[in-house]
């Protein structure tokens, strides 16, 4: 019972204590309406009776009352009123001490509160007030503390600017009046705590209906930080930057029907947070034109105009302190940069949303939606045309830097800059480019800049991408723009010229930079149009024999390449040349020039290329691209053909691989073979007929059969890339030629020069001319071809005749020659189809008691009688059937073995290993492909055949 009703006791207590409290507050809050009813209309007589009366304050250690006059009496009551934090202090109470202050702040004698330090106290209520439901007495704070720190200024003899609009336009004053005699006045500074409590009261959820307000402020006390505003510029700016792309995100949110959960933000709030961005940046860039006007160093001869009107008047009086140094001055125009940065950031954001939002808003606020993007966009258009009024060259960089590290989702962000570029009123061509051209000039060669054009390299851009940028704004302008920019592009082509080694980065890319003029000039016609064309010609022509001086491709294109890429230092020469070789005849007219400038790409690129030591290997298909259009462009040429032809004859040509040949090789062998229609019969005069007289025995003569032996096959097989690489009949003239080769070849033995080993690129050169001529071309080879066929067939027999002229390669290549018959079935071969293959219904269901008649059938029962004690090998590339695929293909499609492992295999296994399951299987598969109705696959079949080509384990 005690414990119950000591516990009520102190219940009772604490809640007599809240009553007690609440009426002393209401007491309070009773005495100061009455006194800020006094004070509402205040006379001299007032103020001089306040001033007299003396109060006093009985907090001395000694029981000592000092005292004070009424005026501060009454001040430190307020403040301690405000210091009052909870639940029950009602707003009412701290607004009419505020009233009262401010009243106080405006009293004649208010230079004695400032002892006080008002400003600090109120700074601190109201940044713990910020944490809680303060609402609009907040403005009343703003307000206080905005007298009070007018009250310091004033006490420190400085001026303190009133607010003012950001887009007053108000010429500036280049002189200082400085009065006489001026006593040196003490410097005010700001409160620690303001700069804090600004970016609290900016940042509040609870200050977001009231942002205007806090602007305002903003614009009120930017003043009193003169120079000291750069070291408190970028968390300002920081903060800033942060709460706009809060509110931003809230609005692209709002603009599309999403479930996502965020924060909801006042439409407002974006636009208040925008013009208080803006006059942060305008008051910092009066600030460094300030201290540039009052420095001793010598104007630049292009000294930068205002920002946002740039309003007369400086806070800071000159005389008072000595001028910035050169690294202050410096550090200043830094940060000022970086927030000129960051702005530019979200500025550039927002816009590019607001001008591609149209389309994409949900349609149930469409009208809201557009609105509000309009607004949005003319905006922070607004603000983007005045930072590049104030720097156009840090401005451009930071947009060049998005552009250049846009993402490939983000390609149309990427375009957006282009198309910011094109509508700010400050950035028409005639003034981009030049500030382009400086910022190439600022890392290439900054010496050759004045001191006002030079880039401060704050954005972290090389200059490839300075330069590459500058060719995508080229082509994004139009044609007619070409007049505003064509003196200022060719004294900056000309100055390079002039010294082009500090310049060799960016040399391939100012190639594209010319003939993209060239292009557009041809779609104009201001000026003298033969003049500059001609002007430009010589200009191109110089520029790329100054590239291949500064930048020599000899070494480089000695090393190999990491697969399809070129080393880095040929990769971007080699892009550029694409681009402007298939345009000489555009940019060089006469045929005299493009002959000449043909000749400087052919000896500085193709030369070194195809007479290095790692050819083939360090030429890949961009190369092999620039190949062809040279050839393109220079058809008469010496050359590029000596070049070609040099590389042709090289026998590691063959050592590429398939898809190089194919998609790189292939043009530049047409190009080549169709400049001189004797090309075949050139290389087939080197294949000589097989000869066994003056041979002689021992190791010379088969070191010297060998040597005959490859050099054939090499001869064969180069003429088979020939035939492959060009269009079919192309050599139709030369068909009597190629058949007499065959024939003399198909006379060869083991012991002749050279040998039989010959006859497996003989068969590979059979399928190249029924690859490479129309059937109604080929009734002359029918009765080689077949003579050689059914002798290798019958080889395979057991007794067969001329075993040892037949290897296994060149067993297996008649197999695949009758594989591709097969799978063609030209008209000719099908009336001797019978002779190889069953073309009935037998190849499928076969009667046990049938003679088989095919040569292949015949051949796969005598070599399957005994393969029980082997193992049967069938090929891991037989393709489906064309029921499948709905196509024909060979069966034997790619490489069956390692040519080596063919070589080296026994005869008797290589027959019942390999050949016979081909034999066994030919007729069925013919027979589906056939009555599949599948169409026959001809790029697999070339395919096929360029592979063993280019297979250099089948070569002697």
């Amino acid at each position: 019972m005690n414990n119950y009703a000591y516990e009520a006791g102190k219940t009772e207590a604490r809640h007599r204590t809240r009553r007690n409290a609440v009426q002393h507050l209401d007491g309070i809050l009773f005495c100061l309406k009455h006194l800020r009813n006094l004070l509402r209309r205040p006379n001299e007589h007032l103020w001089l009776t306040l001033s007299n009366l003396q109060f006093g304050f009985s907090s001395s250690p000694r029981g000592e009352t000092p005292k004070t006059d009424a005026i501060e009496f009454i001040a430190k009551m307020c403040l301690r009123t405000l210091a009052l934090q909870g639940h029950t202090v009602p707003q009412s109470l701290q607004h009419a001490a505020l009233t009262i202050l401010q009243t106080l702040l405006e009293c004649p004698n208010a230079f004695i509160l400032k002892q006080l330090e008002i400003d600090d106290a109120l700074i601190g209520t109201l940044s713990k007030a910020l944490k809680g439901p303060i609402g609009a007495l907040q403005t009343v704070y703003l307000e206080t503390i905005s007298k009070a720190l007018k009250l310091r200024a004033t006490a420190a003899h400085s001026t303190f600017a009133m607010p003012r609009s950001p887009l007053a336009s108000h010429r500036p004053s280049l002189t200082i009046e400085v009065p006489e005699k001026a006593p040196q006045p003490v410097i005010s500074t700001p409160p620690p705590e303001l700069l804090s409590c600004l970016r609290t009261g900016l940042s509040s959820p609870s200050s977001r209906l009231f942002l205007e307000h806090w602007v305002e402020f903003l614009d009120q006390v930017l003043p009193l930080y003169a120079d000291a505003v750069f070291a408190n510029l970028l968390p300002l700016v920081e903060c800033i930057c942060k709460q706009v792309s809060t509110a931003f995100r809230y609005v692209k949110h709002i603009s599309h029907s999403t479930h996502e959960q965020i924060e909801s933000v006042p439409i407002s709030t974006l636009s208040a947070l925008l013009h208080g961005l803006e006059l942060v940046l305008a008051h910092v860039h009066r600030q460094f034109q300030s201290e540039e006007i009052v420095s001793p160093v010598p104007k630049s001869p292009e000294p930068s105009q205002g920002f946002f009107g740039n309003i007369s008047g400086v806070f800071a009086q000159d005389g008072q302190q000595a001028p910035p140094s050169k690294t202050s001055r410096i550090n200043s125009r830094l940060t000022m940069i970086l927030s000129f940065q960051d702005a530019i950031r979200i500025c550039f954001s927002i816009w590019a949303w607001a001008s591609n939002e149209s389309g994409r808003s949900d349609t149930t606020c469409a009208a809201t939606i557009s609105l509000n993007a309009l607004k949005l966009r003319n905006r922070t258009r607004k603000i983007l045309e005045n930072l590049f009024a104030a720097e156009e060259l840090e401005c451009l960089e930071t947009l060049a830097l998005i552009w250049s590290r846009s993402k490939p989702s983000q390609e149309a962000e990427s375009a957006a800059v282009f198309s910011l570029l094109l509508v700010l009123d400050g950035s028409r061509p005639k003034n981009t480019v030049p500030v382009i051209i400086n910022a190439l000039y600022s890392r290439t060669n900054i010496d050759a800049l004045d001191i006002g054009r030079r880039s401060s390299l704050t954005s972290d851009l090389s200059t490839a991408e300075v330069a590459a940028f500058l060719l995508s704004y080229s082509r994004a302008i139009e044609d007619d723009a070409t007049d505003e920019i064509w003196t200022e592009c060719t004294i900056f082509l000309r100055d390079v010229l002039s010294n082009p080694l500090p310049h060799r980065q960016i040399l391939p890319s100012l190639l594209e930079f010319t003939v993209l003029l060239a292009e557009k000039i041809d779609n104009t016609n201001f000026g003298e149009l033969r003049k500059m064309r001609r002007e430009l010609g010589d200009i191109f022509l110089r520029l790329l024999t100054a590239t291949f001086t500064a930048r020599p491709l000899t070494n480089i294109l000695e090393t190999p390449t990491a697969g399809s890429q070129l080393p880095s230092g040929a990769s971007d020469l080699i892009h550029s040349l694409l681009y402007v070789t298939p345009k000489l005849t555009t940019i060089l007219q006469s045929n005299d020039r493009v002959q000449t400038a043909v000749n400087t790409i052919s000896n500085n690129v193709m030369t070194p290329a195809f007479h290095a030591k790692a050819f083939p290997e360090n030429v890949n298909k961009d190369l092999l691209k620039l190949f062809e259009y040279v050839a393109q462009q220079g058809p008469s040429s010496k050359h590029w053909k000596k070049d070609i032809s040099d590389a042709f004859n090289n026998p590691r040509l063959l050592t590429c691989s398939a898809d190089l040949m194919q998609e790189g090789w292939y043009p530049v062998l047409r190009k080549w073979a169709l400049s001189d229609k004797d090309r075949l019969p050139e290389l087939l005069s080197k294949i000589t007929a097989p000869s066994t007289a003056g041979i002689m025995f021992g190791v010379g003569a088969n070191a010297a059969r060998l040597e005959a032996d490859r050099r054939t096959q090499l001869t064969l097989r180069k003429a088979m890339l020939l035939m492959l690489s060009c269009e079919q009949d192309t050599f139709v003239g030369n068909l009597t030629q190629i058949l007499d080769k065959v024939v003399d070849l198909c006379a060869a033995d083991p012991s002749s020069s050279p040998s039989s080993t010959t006859r497996a690129d003989v068969f590979m050169l059979l399928r190249a001319m029924i690859l490479s001529f129309s059937p109604i071309h080929l009734s002359a080879i029918w009765p080689v071809l077949n003579a050689n066929l059914q002798k290798a067939i019958t080889t395979c027999l057991p007794g067969g005749q001329d075993q040892e002229t037949y290897s296994n390669l060149s067993l297996l290549q008649a197999c695949k020659l009758l594989d591709l018959l097969t799978a063609l079935t030209p008209d000719e071969f099908q009336l001797h189809e019978w002779l190889y293959i069953t073309d009935t219904i037998d190849a499928v269901y076969r009667p046990v008691d049938l003679n088989p008649v095919a040569l292949t059938d015949e051949a796969a029962e005598a070599l399957g009688m005994d393969s029980s004690d082997h193992t049967t090998f069938t090929p891991s590339t037989a393709p489906t059937t064309a029921n499948e695929t709905g196509v024909r293909r060979p069966f034997l499609g790619g490489s069956v073995m390692d040519g080596a492992d063919m070589k080296a295999m026994a005869k008797d296994d290589f027959l019942r290993g390999v050949l016979q399951p081909f034999f066994s299987q030919l007729s069925m598969f013919a027979y589906e492909a056939t009555y599949s109705m599948g169409v026959p696959d001809v790029e697999v079949c070339r395919t096929g055949l360029l592979e063993d080509v280019l297979d250099e384990s089948t070569m002697a």
